[in-house]
Parts: structure tokens; sequence; C-alpha cells
């Protein structure tokens, strides 16, 4: 039975767990948790298999890299996560944009930067009709014919 070398069943691991590490920073990316999973599994049984020992010292010249490649990809996760970017309701007041549908105070669609939104109106508003943004509350937009 041909055995690979050690250093290459380390590498291995490496490698799938930084894939698997990958995943997680990047969620929605299969391919590289998938492939990292299975390349680090495969090389871990390979390694118990043959009675790799992994205690030796060399075995620090990929683990070091390994921890330092982790412990990036997870801060830039954490980083960015805590640096997100949220819609601010305001932004949207004064907007221009064109009735899709009939809006009423029960509800109506229009279009305002290039997405249609569900709308309310005090007046009767007919479709085509240029609107514009009164105020935002989350996904609802007040409106007034222009």
């Amino acid at each position: 039975m041909m055995t690979a070398p050690p250093w290459l069943l380390l590498l291995a691991i490496a490698v799938g767990i930084v894939g698997v590490c990958y995943e997680f920073c990047a969620p929605g990316s299969i391919w590289p948790g998938a492939l990292g999973g299975l390349l680090a599994t495969v090389a871990i049984y390979r390694a118990v298999a043959t009675g790799f020992d992994f205690r030796q010292p060399w075995t620090l010249w990929i683990g070091i890299p390994t921890g330092l490649i982790i412990f990036f990809l997870i801060s830039t996760a954490v980083r960015g996560d805590r640096n997100k970017q949220f819609s601010d309701d305001d932004s949207y007041v004064d907007e221009v944009g064109l009735a899709v549908t009939e809006v009423r105070e029960n509800r109506g669609t229009v279009r305002v930067r290039d997405k249609v939104w569900t709308a309310t109106s005090s007046a009767v508003i007919s479709p085509g009709t240029e609107i514009v943004v009164r105020r935002k509350g989350g996904e609802v937009l007040e409106v007034r014919a222009r």
C-alpha cells in the first residue's frame, strides 16, 4: 500500500481546515467548505491509518501558518460583521419615483431607485404618476404625488 509523506498529509489537513474556516467567513460559497471538509477528513483518516505521529517538531512549520491564516479569516469576518452598513430611513426622503399601481391609504406599489416598494398615500395616486417619498418606515414608503 502506498502512503503519502507525512508533510503532505499535514498540509492537506491544514488546507482543508482553512477551506472550512473560509466557508464560515463567507457563507454561501459552498465549494471551499465542502472540498476543505472532504480533504481534511480524508487526510486525517490516512494519517491515523498509517500511524502518523502528530507530535513531531516539524509539524509546527505547517501548524503555525495555518493557525495564523485561520485567525486572519475569523478576525476579518468579525470586523466585517461589526462594520455593517445599514440603510438610513431618512435617505429616501424627497426621492422622486413613479407609481406602478394605484396608491391609496391601504397600499400600492411605487418604483424608487430602481426598486419596487410598497407605498401608502393620504390621497389616491394613479399608476404612472410621479411621486415623492415623504417618509420611510421599514419596507413601506409614505408618498405623495409630485
